[in-house]
């Protein structure tokens, strides 16, 4: 598995494992990010468009929070959450991607120019964020900020592959679900068919659904069923978690 292969990837995800709560979950992900230039960290579900939530509720949907707390406040008094770029983003971009270039999408509204540049006041001047989609079809986004933000594709790769893992671990804890290290037997027969199995291998290459598709000759609706399945057999939140356990049950080397 590409992803996993290196001890160090691998070292990350079982510290998130341990994590019991956001602030250790957080910590992990820092000490990975730090050397992308990343200090801070935002993530969540993504709110609706319509600027109707109140606090509590935003609050609510919060996974992980690590901001400079001058800017928490300006953010959350200014109700940036609902006029972000980075946030209108996640609803609309499939993907990761930069703040950079969420800035570029929204160049013609104000509101774009003044989120980036107050941003900026507070050392939060490149990032990188990363939408992650539960197995109820929720969507969740991470940013990820800093002064600068370098990391070269297998590094972004693996960046990709800890938070959505984090952000899993995160849901399950507010679910009270089992860790997952101690989640299945790794001789259990999950009764997964051949096409399940396939896809998870695909999936575990990297590969995205349309790769998968066109690799095994399906659609990618198709592909997308087989891993919702076997996303639902393994107890997986998310791709990242359900490749995580389908290693650990030995059905991926």
């Amino acid at each position: 598995m590409r992803v996993l292969n290196t001890p160090e990837t691998w070292r990350f995800v079982e510290a998130i494992e341990r994590a019991d709560d956001s602030n250790a979950v957080l910590a992990v992900l820092l000490e990975f990010a730090f050397r992308f230039g990343i200090s801070s960290v935002f993530g969540g579900f993504v709110p609706p468009p319509e600027p109707v939530l109140p606090q509590s509720d935003i609050a609510e949907r919060t996974l992980l929070f690590k901001f400079p707390q001058a800017w928490a406040m300006r953010y959350a008094e200014r109700r940036y959450l609902f006029r972000d770029p980075i946030v209108r983003g996640l609803r609309t971009v499939t993907g990761a991607f930069t703040w950079a270039q969420a800035y570029e999408r929204y160049a013609a509204e104000p509101a774009s120019k003044r989120v980036r540049d107050e941003a900026a006041e507070f050392r939060l001047r490149e990032g990188y964020v990363i939408p992650v989609t539960t197995l109820e079809g929720q969507l969740c986004g991470v940013s990820l900020g800093g002064e600068r933000f370098e990391a070269n594709e297998r590094e972004r790769a693996a960046l990709n592959f800890l938070v959505s893992f984090a952000v899993g671990h995160l849901i399950g804890l507010r679910r009270g679900c089992e860790p997952i290290e101690r989640k299945h037997d790794p001789d259990f027969d999950f009764h997964l068919t051949h096409r399940e199995h396939d896809c998870i291998l695909w999936a575990g290459e990297g590969k995205t659904d349309w790769e998968i598709a066109r690799i095994m000759g399906i659609s990618r609706s198709t592909v997308i069923k087989h891993i919702l399945s076997a996303r639902e057999k393994l107890g997986a939140i998310n791709r990242s978690q359900l490749l995580v356990l389908a290693m650990r049950a030995r059905l991926l080397q």
